[in-house]
């Protein structure tokens, strides 16, 4: 009788989380009439904030607009690189007798790669922090020492034992 409930009562909420996924449309965050692709609202949405919370004037703001722009299409290029090195290096890494010389080679481009895409993320933040004002600098690392708490994107609380070795 136990299983019986417990079976039902699952069925139940998959149907309902089944449902409610269901019903959503594909662009449900769209504004009507908005016709700006996903990754540019958010983008703009990002812009609008960092103008507001830091106050920037509107010539601060058209240039951290053009930084972060030419920032995002440098990772992109760089971001496709990564994703070309990995099929390279799993196709080879199938094959029944891989070439370990040329293997290695591409583990070690693609660590390149991802080394010098985590230091542009770095160099992106002293760019933007030279167009601020002090205050606009202080509010700016403020934010920055709110989200390192927070854990950064897609993490809860502080990294603690998980924090990157070079950010110790």
């Amino acid at each position: 009788m136990l299983e019986k409930k417990t079976f039902m009562t699952i069925l139940v909420i998959a149907g309902a989380v089944g449902t409610l996924a269901w019903a959503q449309p594909p662009d449900f965050a769209a504004y009507p009439g908005d016709e700006r692709a996903r990754e540019g609202r958010w983008q703009d949405d990002r812009l609008d904030k960092m103008t507001e919370f830091l106050e920037l004037s509107d010539a601060q703001a058209a240039e951290w607009q053009a930084i972060t722009s030419q920032h995002t299409e440098a990772m992109r290029a760089r971001w496709e690189q990564v994703g070309t090195l990995r099929e390279e290096f799993s196709e080879l890494a199938d094959q029944d007798a891989p070439d370990l010389e040329e293997l290695g080679q591409i583990a070690l481009d693609l660590h390149r790669e991802m080394k010098t895409a985590r230091a542009s993320r770095g160099d992106l933040m002293l760019e933007l922090e030279e167009i601020l004002t002090p205050e606009q600098a202080e509010r700016l690392a403020t934010l920055k020492a709110a989200r390192e708490l927070a854990g950064g994107r897609g993490h809860r609380g502080p990294r603690g034992d998980r924090a990157r070795p070079d950010k110790n």
